[in-house]
């Protein structure tokens, strides 16, 4: 399952999905009443204006409460703080994972917005921030949503493990595992090829000084 953010350059986004199983074109939406993945909305029409029949289609991302969700998981604490266990919905983060990151995935808060005469509560953007990578947390939830993961119990998931030939004992956020993790070492870029110098240099066809387009 694949998803794109269509709320920038969106035909070229939708020319790229059009037709691509499991891959969907994503666009956000506003409202707290909104589900995490709503019904999608046909965006090709022909010149009589009736769908083209395979054409692109947009689904709709309640993206409100999903960001109000994760901010909740993000403000959980887990053994790593102290506590006895991680609560339900505690969110693990890699060692790779940068400052950009994290500035990017808490770059909204709520504020106060006067709407049709009534305040409601809005997320917004602070200033000089960028929120790509919220975006793409955000959708990620959508979507996993969309494929019941965020309804499959213990039972189900140890069954799933079990059904990818994994223990059915294997925590992926044991302490352990994520040690081995941290001290995998890091692979470095490969060197660039050092330069031939007596390899023949490419010739130049027009001098941009002879005038020589000029006529």
């Amino acid at each position: 399952l694949f998803g794109v953010d269509s709320g920038y350059r969106s035909h070229i986004v939708y020319t790229w999905v059009r037709g691509k199983p499991a891959t969907f074109a994503l666009k956000g939406v506003d409202g707290w009443s909104r589900p995490p993945l709503g019904q999608p909305s046909p965006v090709d029409i022909d010149f009589n204006g009736k769908r083209i029949r395979n054409g692109a289609m947009v689904w709709a991302v309640g993206t409100w409460p999903l960001k109000g969700a994760f901010y909740a998981d993000l403000r959980k604490e887990g053994v790593a703080a102290g506590q006895p266990v991680n609560p339900p919905g505690y969110i693990h983060f890699g060692h790779w994972q940068d400052e950009v990151y994290f500035r990017q995935i808490t770059s909204e808060y709520l504020a106060n917005e006067t709407f049709r005469g009534r305040v409601r509560r809005v997320w917004t953007v602070r200033r000089g921030e960028e929120n790509h990578l919220l975006d793409c947390e955000v959708y990620n939830s959508a979507l996993a949503d969309y494929l019941g993961l965020s309804r499959m119990t213990e039972d189900q998931w140890k069954h799933l493990a079990a059904e990818r030939g994994l223990p059915g004992d294997l925590d992926f956020f044991a302490p352990a595992p994520l040690l081995a993790q941290a001290a995998m070492p890091v692979p470095k870029p490969a060197p660039k090829p050092a330069e031939d110098k007596n390899a023949p240099k490419g010739e130049r066809f027009v001098n941009a000084r002879s005038g020589w387009l000029k006529g």
